[in-house]
């Protein structure tokens, strides 16, 4: 028996050192490819923020059947315009929260790599994306768009429009009645009203004004009133009380008086505190959890979390390979797939970016094969899924491995706080290095198409699969103003998209989404290159094009300078390779892993000892049996 335990234990601790040399490498690089945690904490909301955050795992159990509606946010957290969105679906999510059980407020980050399948389902190819979600929505539905406001009030003014077309439809029956009254009897005044209900007010409004639906939503669990929005078109309330200003608040009785009240503040807050003021004026002592206290919203600027790192350091106007590889594979992997549906227009974009990579972009770490094989693999397709195209381009990365350089982070393009530079700065660097490379070709006698080639396929990709829409159209106009399709030399192009870089820095210099410590500036910097501008400040064009042409071709590999970009704890990360998230007690996910593998190796060899003992002391009574029978 000591034999047995002694093996057994013997076997336990092989088991073990065999899940720590073989499991553990598995279970940190379970997603497919190494770039994963470059992108994992850049989403624009949390926990705070009143907004659900929806993903891959929750969307279909949270949003699918739910007995209440949802509005939610496809974004993508590199986006500009949805950090420009983001303070405004904050302020909404805050402005409505106690409306929850009638609409929530949630955001996809669509830059996470687990959610890309999700928001190719859903068709969302543009951000931000703004869907509503019915009551009761089945998992066929991907959800209608609404228009995206320009501020927190004309969105929340759009979501209730979408709650009042619910109702028009006869859906949301449970809910409070936020469509106009239309009565043209007197009498009808308490037809139908709950006997609890002792008060009935009638808010007199313009046609196109949201006053009332929010009054009558934000005081809705008032249960002894009853709150309904009136437009004056032949009302016969509204010439009866001769209303001709709006808005106007009249306040019927079950005993059949009626007042008018006087709105001093013509607000959400302001009615709502008319109403309240007239019920303690009866006696009535509201609880302040019926009413839903609208907030009222200052200008609100985005929550910097991971604020500016006080190590970081400056590594100069230097173009690193990491940076060139992570916005290619965020290309090729993330934005591209999102699309549901490749052909047309789109596939003819998609060819040709394809083909601009395998001939111009500097794989200098990585399978010289590995963009040529993509390109070939779609050159004779008239049509593909973006399901598919991802498939496609992650099983030609596991084939041809390595293909990147190895570095999981930003170097050059790195922002000094979260959400800031990163894919923007690595695809403006990706396209200006395939310019350069398309001149240098020329300039070798190698046969080339069009001086302008790279710039349209440039062009045909954001048209097409750059995700932040509005960037997106002001790309494609500022390309049609400036005449894209009529450069002459692949010189010309060049210096065209450093014009156009520098034109898109001057039209965001001060916004909101601008890093503070590199703000937009004319490029190249005067200290970079003192010899690009003459002495009355204008540009030596000449000089710029050296100064781009050296930049884009001496591409620096990942050595310890990048490393200075980074603060001392992130560093400290980075060169931690499990990289894992803590969970609780300051145990790693790695560690829970471990634990629960060794339960169950543990449960397994207890059930097998104890099987082993039943089995002997069976053949032990057996034997016993024999031997007495075979004594009688």
């Amino acid at each position: 028996m000591f034999d047995f335990y002694s093996k057994v234990v013997l076997n336990a601790l092989l088991i073990y050192i065999i899940v720590i040399k073989t499991v553990t490498p598995n279970v940190i690089n379970k997603k497919p490819g190494a770039y994963n945690s470059w992108i994992s904490d850049q989403g624009l909301y949390d926990s705070n923020d009143d907004i659900t955050i929806l993903n891959v795992t929750n969307f279909k159990n949270t949003i699918y059947g739910s007995k209440n509606a949802w509005i939610v946010e496809f974004y993508n957290a590199y986006c500009g315009h949805c950090q420009k969105f983001a303070p405004i679906w904050k302020a909404v999510a805050r402005g409505i929260v106690g409306w929850k059980d009638i609409i929530e407020v949630a955001a996809v980050d669509c830059a996470d790599y687990d959610n890309n399948a999700l928001c190719r389902d859903h068709k969302v190819i543009h951000y931000p994306t703004i869907r509503y979600f019915p009551p009761y929505s089945k998992p066929e539905m991907v959800g209608e768009n609404v228009e995206k406001g320009d501020s927190e009030e004309t969105m929340r003014h759009k979501i209730i429009a979408q709650l009042q077309k619910e109702q028009i439809e006869e859906k949301g029956v449970s809910w409070p009645n936020i469509t106009p009254y239309r009565s043209s009897e007197p009498h009808d005044t308490w037809k139908g009203v709950p006997d609890t209900v002792l008060y009935k007010f009638y808010l007199f409004e313009e046609s196109d004004s949201f006053l009332g639906s929010e009054v009558i939503l934000d005081l809705r669990n008032i249960t002894n009133i009853q709150i309904r929005r009136i437009i004056c078109n032949g009302q016969w309330l509204c010439m009866m009380h001769k209303i001709t200003n709006f808005p106007a608040l009249v306040v019927y009785s079950r005993d059949g008086n009626h007042s008018r009240l006087k709105i001093s503040v013509p607000t959400r807050l302001g009615v709502a505190q008319v109403v309240e003021d007239y019920l303690k004026s009866k006696g009535l002592i509201i609880n302040a959890k019926e009413i839903n206290e609208p907030i009222i919203h200052e200008k609100t600027q985005i929550v910097r979390r991971n604020q500016t790192n006080t190590s970081f350091k400056f590594i100069g106007d230097v173009l690193y390979q990491a940076d060139l590889d992570l916005a290619l594979k965020y290309s090729l992997e993330r934005e591209i797939p999102l699309v549901k549906t490749i052909d047309g227009l789109k596939m003819k974009a998609l060819k040709d970016y394809l083909r601009a990579l395998a001939l111009y972009f500097p794989m200098k770490h990585g399978n010289p094969a590995y963009l040529p094989f993509i390109r070939d693999a779609i050159e004779n397709k008239t049509m593909i899924s973006g399901g598919d195209f991802r498939e496609l381009v992650e099983s030609a990365e596991k084939k041809m491995h390595p293909v990147y350089s190895g570095k999981e982070q930003w170097i050059s393009c790195k922002g000094s706080i979260s959400n800031r530079r990163g894919y923007p700065c690595g695809l403006w660097s990706l396209f200006h290095t395939l310019t350069v490379n398309y001149a240098a070709a020329d300039e070798e006698d190698t046969p080339v198409d069009t001086p302008e080639r790279i710039l349209a396929v440039m062009y045909g990709y954001i048209k097409n699969f750059f995700g932040c829409s509005d960037c997106a159209e002001h790309f494609v106009e500022m390309a049609e103003k400036q005449k894209l399709f009529e450069v002459e030399s692949t010189d010309e192009a060049v210096l065209w998209l450093w014009r156009a870089h520098n034109q898109v820095n001057s039209r965001l210099s001060g916004d909101i989404t601008e890093d503070p410590e590199f703000p937009k500036i004319q490029y190249p910097s005067k200290k970079d290159c003192p010899q690009c501008r003459n002495d009355d400040g204008t540009w030596n064009e000449v000089q710029v094009f050296n100064y781009l042409k050296k930049k884009y071709t001496t591409i620096q590999s990942d050595t310890s300078v990048a490393e200075l970009h980074l603060d001392r704890d992130e560093f400290t990360r980075s060169r931690n390779v499990t990289d894992q998230h803590k969970v609780g007690w300051d145990f790693t996910v790695f560690d829970i892993s471990i634990c629960v593998i060794i339960y169950i190796l543990s449960a397994t060899i207890l059930v097998l000892v104890c099987i082993k003992f039943v089995v002997k002391r069976s053949s032990k009574k057996k034997l016993q049996i024999q031997n007495l029978l075979g004594k009688v």
